[in-house]
């Protein structure tokens, strides 16, 4: 696209204008972005702010040109409503959330809530998450769900709870942690059989794959295998 000119392709100006706010470990909104009508726009890590240029593609995507002048880096995005995955190659890339968003709220929720849970206030991140979760957050179902189903301490299982929040986040998504998350579940509930059967369907899932990087995707199968063999021995699992 000519320096100054207008973006083009199916991607509208209203998809991608406006501000977002990345999703990084567990982190949220340390970094911000902002597009600007007409093609410009710039990242802020902390104090540091990089320019850069946007432009739409014919497939309904956005490349983000990096460098206001001979952009070094250029990246492809994807917008879906009000997430948007920036696709950096070699399989790494970063997620992004329209500030002002229900998802915007959701997440700010969760992200205070796991501050807390980290620093050790369990309840007040968990009610949090309660809130979250009840405005249909996924991330916050799932963690929840785990909390109650395999939480190093055992005053906080409740299987009925764990598996109200389990079903919830696999039915927006069969991701092989949520399954993991919902084998836990049914474990504490003492439904070991099918603990074991959902536990296989995430070891597939990570076996062909398709998600989660490699090194991570080999991690989470040695803990879902030890996870299988306590299921299958009628056992449920807690956190060490």
């Amino acid at each position: 696209m000519p320096e100054g000119g207008e973006p083009q392709g199916d991607v509208a100006n209203t998809e991608i204008l406006g501000k977002w706010k990345r999703v990084s470990d567990g982190k949220y909104a340390q970094d911000l972005a902002e597009f600007r009508a007409g093609g410009s726009c710039d990242f802020s890590e902390g104090t540091k702010k990089l320019a850069c240029r946007w432009s739409g593609l014919s497939d309904g995507q956005v490349e983000v040109h990096l460098g206001s002048l001979l952009p070094a880096v250029t990246v492809r995005g994807t917008i879906t409503g009000d997430e948007m995955f920036l696709d950096h190659g070699d399989r790494t890339g970063s997620s992004w959330i329209r500030e002002g968003s229900p998802l915007d709220r959701n997440s700010t929720d969760y992200a205070a809530g796991l501050a807390r849970i980290q620093s050790g206030d369990v309840r007040g991140g968990m009610a949090l998450w309660e809130r979250a979760a009840e405005r249909g957050h996924h991330g916050s179902q799932n963690s929840l769900a785990w909390i109650y189903a395999a939480d190093r301490d055992p005053a906080l299982h409740d299987s009925g709870k764990a598996l109200a929040y389990a079903e919830k986040a696999v039915a927006s998504r069969r991701h092989p942690l949520y399954l993991d998350t919902y084998a836990a579940a049914l474990a504490r509930a003492g439904q070991f059989a099918k603990a074991a059967e959902i536990e296989q369907e995430a070891i597939a899932i990570l076996e062909k794959g398709e998600v989660l990087p490699q090194a991570e995707r080999e991690a989470a199968l040695g803990r879902f295998r030890k996870r299988l063999a306590l299921y299958q021995a009628g056992q449920a699992f807690a956190d060490p």
